[in-house]
């Protein structure tokens, strides 16, 4: 049996430990954004790398804005709460853990920089006009700013607010009173920012410019930079480009390129150190065709040197957010994560492909892996790799070359033939799928955004191939599966085994029996001979299913159940071992053994005696997938920052029984 490849990638970017103590000087805590636990949540990780902790902010599953202050004592928080028409916004206190609501009306627009320098008082946008609200003593002091047409932002001081009007550039006292023109400049400037000793202004349209807090001296910085951040000290800006950071002296004229990254077509906002001697940035860890989200926490002296990671992608992976990660002075804790029992196994083989590796299939003590994220029809071209066939014990490796096909999402084998999903999705919502088994294609999908088919589950098992094609038709915002229809193919012959109204998806195909998720936490078993079993778990929903002989198991977030075929009896359960991890994802089960996978974590779960092993994986970033063969088990994952990054893993069955038997 084979378990169908994941379809999509997951995203990825996770923490780990220490890169020794030549950080710990520059003090404070840095706090940045992810969704490596499934949802968007905060992160608090000391310079050095150590102290991960995450901050219980509670953020709703959308997501929300928040803002802290210079001190990391408080957060500014604000979403919408899903009708459109109101908004939360409420100031939570690091240190007391507390939530205080803002009782304002019609709070919209936040100002990029809303804490003042004390980080005591926010300004706000509220339907009634814009207001300073003091975060001690829950009053505002309205702002006669009527005029203004862009984001406010606090002068170093304290004591004043910039905001544009057109042209023209205007400060109001923060405690109240008529606002004061300062300058007309020959741009409509926007995201501007003052200078740490209030000497320089700068602001953003169609490019990095900055301005003399006179009105005078106005320069083009770089055409092509969208954010940037000012020194907490002296007259120095950074900003990123594609290419690495750039530092700019305007006290000497002097620019400087401080590291030479790729840090992807739309870099992330760098933010400095309290003390002003390094920088905090955000970098792809993949070196070529990496997905959004592929990043890790970097930081790097102000002269360029002492480079170094502060997050790694063990032993759970995540997205750092689009909002850069933020330096603060204090000493910002949470919750740290739940030990794990990690494992460097001793005796493994590995290959590594030039391309990250997207999909693993495994069978009869062989390997295949689909390599290169491919691009968009239409979109920026990028590699796409052979299809790998390695057999370990004989040391041989045949390459498929793939034809016609932007990308491949899938790879199966099927007694010793490939299969593979072709995926040429266009721009926009087009998407087109084609499922190939060997020469032969199967099926073609094609959907749109409120119609179409789409291909769904692939697995395979010898010689036969089983999916799902389901059917959509909708309008804007009532988009959903009417119908979903089963196939298999063996041999020459193709044709649809069942059909269900609604969503279902193939998971699993063990002897001429697949297993299909259906609906939130329903998995139905459709047998050789027609028949239909169906078993409900109840509680969250169903992640994955497995057929192993008599028994099905169901994977939910937090819980592996065992269910008796026959008489649709729960037997057994077991905990999983998640951490601040995304959701679990089944990849194997044989015999008494099961893989699953968190974020960028292997774990080997032993099902007599409930023993667990979670694999070393050092640098390891997402995609991350485990198959079990007769004599052993195949894992691969991407290696960050490496020319070649793919890396495919073989484990004997001996080393495994070895290492969860030291488990204590």
């Amino acid at each position: 049996m084979r378990r169908a490849a994941l379809a999509g990638v997951i995203l990825l970017a996770a923490f780990a430990t220490a890169c020794g103590d030549h950080e710990r000087a520059a003090g404070g805590t840095i706090l940045f954004q992810s969704d490596r636990s499934g949802r968007d949540a905060w992160y608090a990780v000391r310079p050095d790398g150590t102290g991960l902790s995450r901050i219980p902010l509670r953020l709703p599953l959308d997501g929300a804005d928040v803002y802290w202050n210079g001190h990391g004592t408080r957060a500014l928080v604000v979403y919408d709460t899903g009708n459109g028409s109101a908004t939360v916004a409420y100031v939570f206190d690091a240190m007391k853990r507390t939530r205080h609501r803002i009782r304002l009306p019609g709070i919209e627009t936040i100002s990029q920089t809303p804490w003042s320098p004390d980080g005591k008082r926010l300004v706000l946008y509220t339907r009634d006009g814009d207001v300073v609200f003091d975060a001690e003593t829950g009053t505002s002091q309205p702002l006669s700013d009527e005029n203004a047409d862009d984001l406010l932002t606090w002068s170093p001081d304290g004591k004043r607010l910039l905001f544009s009007s057109g042209r023209d550039l205007y400060t109001a006292p923060a405690e109240g009173g008529p606002p004061t023109d300062v300058m007309r400049l020959h741009r409509l400037p926007g995201d501007y920012r003052w200078s740490a000793d209030g000497s320089w202004i700068s602001f953003v349209d169609e490019g990095l410019y900055v301005v003399r807090a006179n009105g005078t001296g106005l320069r083009s910085v770089d055409p092509g930079a969208e954010d940037a951040a000012w020194s907490p000290t002296g007259e120095k800006l950074v900003f990123a480009r594609p290419t690495g950071l750039v530092l700019v002296d305007f006290e000497t004229g002097r620019r400087r390129q401080l590291t030479r990254d790729q840090l992807g077509g739309d870099p992330q906002e760098p933010a400095w150190s309290p003390d002003g001697k390094r920088i905090v940035f955000l970098r792809p860890d993949l070196v070529s065709g990496e997905p959004y989200g592929h990043a890790q926490v970097w930081t790097v002296k102000a002269d360029g040197t002492g480079k170094r990671p502060v997050t790694h992608a063990f032993p759970d992976d995540g997205s750092v957010s689009n909002a850069s990660a933020q330096w603060v002075d204090g000493n910002v804790k949470g919750t740290p994560p739940p030990r794990q029992p990690l494992v460097a196994l001793r005796t493994v083989r590995t290959l590594t492909t030039r391309f990250p590796i997207v999909s693993l299939a495994a069978e009869d003590n062989r390997a295949a892996v689909a390599q290169g994220f491919g691009s968009l029809i239409g979109g920026p071209r990028s590699q796409l790799g052979p299809i790998v066939v390695w057999k370990p014990a004989r040391r041989t490796q045949v390459r498929v070359r793939i034809r016609g096909c932007a990308r491949v999402d899938d790879v199966l084998l099927a007694t010793g033939r490939i299969a593979y999903r072709c995926d040429n999705a266009a721009e926009g919502y087009t998407v087109r799928d084609s499922l190939r088994l060997g020469t032969t294609t199967l099926v073609r999908t094609h959907g749109e955004e409120f119609s179409g088919s789409f291909l769904g589950g692939l697995v395979a098992d010898h010689g036969t191939v089983a999916f799902d094609v389901g059917y959509a038709a909708g309008t804007w915002g009532k988009f959903r599966i009417r119908q979903t229809r089963i196939w298999a193919s063996t041999g020459t012959r193709t044709r649809i085994v069942r059909s269900f109204g609604g969503y279902a998806a193939v998971a699993w195909l063990d002897a001429g029996r697949i297993a299909v998720r259906r609906g939130r936490n329903t998995v139905s078993v459709l047998l050789p001979g027609g028949a239909v079993r169906t078993y409900a778990p109840g509680g969250p929903l169903v992640l994955g299913a497995a057929l192993d002989g008599p028994r099905l198991l169901v994977l939910q977030s937090a819980r592996l159940t065992a269910f008796d075929l026959k008489n649709g009896r729960r037997t057994r359960s077991w905990p999983l071992r998640r951490g601040f991890g995304p959701a679990p994802q089944l990849e194997d089960a044989q015999g008494d053994l099961v893989a699953y996978v968190v974020g960028v974590a292997v774990h080997v779960l032993r099902l007599t005696d409930g023993r667990e092993l979670v694999i070393d994986t050092p640098n390891a970033t997402a995609p991350v997938f485990a198959r079990f063969v007769p004599s052993g088990l195949f894992y691969s994952f991407d290696k960050s920052y490496d020319k070649r990054p793919g890396r495919l893993v073989f484990v004997t069955h001996s080393e495994l029984a070895r290492a969860l038997r030291e488990r204590r």
